[in-house]
């Protein structure tokens, strides 16, 4: 039997909310992202919105799919949206679960996650890795990165950088998006990849 879960990533200034599941199932007392399974008919957005509200006593606007990831438990399989989010409305209330923190991804190897959200940390732990200097496009082109800045909205991490040929444009793309792995001829590369200062 497959499920369908929405999970929230939640940002405050450098710090991503995370909640520590209490007694039962298969990730008894680990840490995970805020989010619940999906309702018949609801869309990821509306499963977050309502989980949210129900185990946080908060408002929640969502903006954007972090990731989307697929992880096979012993009693079922789950697939799991992750989307970015912000906190609108109310103060957080641990309703459902056993602690509830803000912590820097830096720090995310301190805490024991559910096995489906391990790759999520991994990612927000190499996004605040994106350093400024020269970083080479899998496609070849060569670009600065020239700082990474947050949305002044949704707090979401951005790379702005610069192209080293032609025009030389300035652009911003989602950190996200940087540090994504590309599949082609065959192999797996990084979107970016770090040549130097």
């Amino acid at each position: 039997m497959s499920v369908n879960v929405a999970a929230a990533i939640i940002r405050k200034d450098d710090k991503i909310l995370i909640c520590r599941r209490g007694e039962g199932g298969s990730c008894a007392f680990l840490w995970e992202f805020p989010g619940g399974k999906s309702e018949p008919g609801e869309t990821p957005e509306q499963c977050l919105v309502r989980e949210c509200r129900e185990e946080l006593d908060i408002g929640i606007n969502t903006f954007g799919i972090f990731a989307e990831t697929a992880f096979k438990y012993p009693e079922r399989e789950i697939h799991f949206t992750f989307l970015n989010a912000k906190i609108v409305s109310g103060d957080i209330h641990m309703d459902v679960h056993k602690d509830i923190k803000w912590v820097n991804p830096k720090d995310f190897a301190q805490y024991k996650f559910c096995p489906a959200d391990v790759k999520i940390t991994e990612r927000l732990i190499n996004i605040n890795e994106i350093k400024p200097g020269r970083y080479r496009h899998f496609k070849g082109n060569e670009y600065r990165v020239i700082t990474v800045a947050r949305h002044s909205e949704t707090e979401e991490l951005m790379v702005v950088y610069q192209a080293l040929y032609g025009e030389r444009g300035i652009w911003v793309r989602p950190a996200s998006m940087w540090n994504e792995v590309i599949e082609r001829d065959g192999k797996t590369l990084k979107r970016f990849e770090y040549i130097g200062d």
